[in-house]
């Protein structure tokens, strides 16, 4: 079985199946050089330049966010080691029996407080102050990466937005989800949905609303699609 290519090497022409530039910009935002992390990984420093560059020219706000040495997490204590399996086998546990994620308005206290957790743990990432450890045992079990609404990328709208536009102007319509549908007209339609469920949360800006109501001004449409 042929190796997976990280699909951003392609930016700067890395094609090399063990690259991976998400352990790169990881080791990076947690304060080791380039070159120390090409030393590490048996590769060129200027290959380790260029993936970093990558994902600053995507995430601005990475500089900003990189610990420096003498900003290192400290180690964390035995309680919170202890804490941290607990809550661990907990979300192993609900994974196993629900099948699904926790639900930050979930129906009893148990989910909502791991969604909680859950959400700490993720903003931890994105500080890069989550051990390594840690963040490797989440990795095996569920899906915990995935970000919250309240975190969408402007990127990602914005992509979809362009695509929800030239549909519009194609087809003269809303995408549904009806027998019939294409794949990407029935992953727009899911994408609406979840704009619709969450057009009162904050990262849904006035200007995003006007945005999509000049695409079509019944986005949100009357009934499911």
């Amino acid at each position: 079985m042929v190796a997976a290519v990280d699909p951003d090497c392609v930016e700067y022409g890395c094609t090399h199946p063990h690259v991976s530039l998400d352990e790169w910009a990881l080791m990076w935002m947690r304060g080791l050089e380039p070159r120390e992390i090409a030393r590490l990984c048996g590769v060129n420093s200027w290959r380790v330049d260029q993936a970093i560059a990558v994902r600053v020219r995507r995430d601005p706000t990475m500089p900003g966010r990189r610990l420096k040495r003498h900003l290192q997490p400290a180690p964390a204590t035995l309680a919170q080691r202890q804490e941290f399996k607990q809550k661990l086998a907990e979300y192993r546990d609900w994974l196993q029996r629900h099948g699904r994620e926790p639900r930050e308005h979930g129906e009893n206290r148990h989910e909502r407080a791991l969604y909680g957790w859950l959400s700490r743990q993720r903003a931890a990432d994105r500080d890069a102050t989550l051990e390594l450890a840690n963040a490797a045992a989440l990795d095996a079990i569920g899906r915990w990466r995935r970000p919250a609404l309240g975190h969408l990328k402007a990127d990602h709208f914005d992509t979809r937005l362009e695509q929800f536009r030239r549909y519009v102007a194609a087809a003269g319509r809303l995408p549904t989800r009806r027998p019939g549908a294409s794949e990407d007209e029935r992953a727009l339609a899911v994408w609406l949905q979840g704009l619709r469920a969450g057009d009162r949360a904050i990262w849904l800006t006035p200007e995003r609303e006007a945005a999509l109501t000049t695409v079509h001004p019944g986005w949100r449409g009357s009934s499911r699609p």
